[in-house]
């Protein structure tokens, strides 16, 4: 069998300094003022692990862990050029097939939350306010060509947030929450149902979109089929949208400091002058004889304004 050192209730203490730890098979193993209770072949590990360890924490304790490793690099240590030092190493190797998503389940580590009440965190980094430079360059650090296949982060929680910066307490970020200079195909692909939207900005920021950069295609290229591409419905004191020489006003009025072009076409490629095209403006080349609130007719040679006066193209 296997054995897991957990120790009984109301017999906590210290330890005695033993050449080699306690043995014995009892439920009352004395170790100076420890006691340690055998955990047999029936136990939860079951003897599918090289070592177990469970501990249970009594009142009256105080702060307590399950397990603690301290590494430290003393004074003097090298940390030049090709230096490794990690605190704690854990190897997975696989000589057995392809362990696939959802079928099978193979993990360097595995967090279990088997509990009635929900703890603080799964993983939690933290180093003393008081320390006088960062505790690490990287939080998370995924390294190497083929080290992750699929995803870097993968969330398949029922979580209310996936991903959530500052909900505890307001961080600040000197240069961006997120940022991606790499050289994917695409910055964010969001895929799925989404009830409300794809993205939403609840912020105080100045601008909600900043975009910078040299785009040899366009800085925002809308191609779904739905039946607005952009939809303005806000309280705009001042413009609606604007750029430079142009602005359409919170009513939907469009000014701009340069002369207004407008394609082209002869009188026989304007589109059919309905009550749905009524108020269209155009530019015709072939007009015969254009007069005043008439039907404008082709064959001619007058450049003029065509309008759409819900029945015929006048001009």
């Amino acid at each position: 069998g296997s054995i897991g050192s957990e120790i009984k209730p109301g017999k906590m203490g210290s330890p005695v300094a033993y050449a080699s730890p306690p043995t014995g098979i009892g439920s009352s193993i004395p170790d100076g003022t420890v006691v340690w209770e055998y955990v047999g072949p029936n136990s939860d590990n079951q003897g599918k692990v090289g070592w177990f360890n469970s501990t249970l924490v009594n009142p009256g304790a105080g702060q307590s862990w399950g397990m603690a490793n301290d590494f430290v690099l003393g004074s003097g240590a090298y940390v030049g050029a090709g230096a490794f030092y990690a605190s704690s190493e854990f190897d997975f190797g696989n000589n057995a097939g392809d362990c696939v998503v959802g079928v099978t389940n193979c993990y360097g580590m595995f967090l279990y939350g088997d509990t009635n009440f929900p703890i603080t965190a799964e993983v939690a980094i933290s180093t003393p306010e008081s320390t006088p430079t960062y505790a690490a360059h990287y939080g998370i650090l995924f390294n190497g060509a083929n080290t992750i296949k699929d995803a870097g982060i993968e969330d398949n929680s029922s979580a209310a947030i996936g991903l959530d910066f500052g909900g505890i307490s307001a961080q600040n970020h000197s240069t961006a929450t997120i940022r991606d200079i790499s050289t994917s195909p695409i910055s964010f692909n969001i895929q799925g149902t989404h009830s409300t939207s794809a993205f939403v900005d609840q912020s105080t920021s100045p601008t909600s979109l900043w975009i910078l950069g040299t785009h040899s295609g366009a800085g925002i290229y809308e191609n779904s089929t739905t039946p607005t591409g952009i939809y303005l419905a806000g309280t705009y004191s001042g413009t609606q949208i604007a750029g430079p020489g142009w602005k359409v006003s919170p009513k939907g009025a469009v000014s701009t400091t340069t002369v207004q072009t407008t394609s082209v076409v002869r009188v026989s490629a304007l589109p059919a002058c309905n009550s749905a095209a009524e108020g269209t403006w155009a530019a015709v080349n072939n007009a015969l004889a254009p007069a005043f609130n008439t039907p404008l007719v082709g064959g001619g040679s007058v450049h003029i304004h065509a309008y759409c006066n819900g029945t015929n193209w006048i001009p």
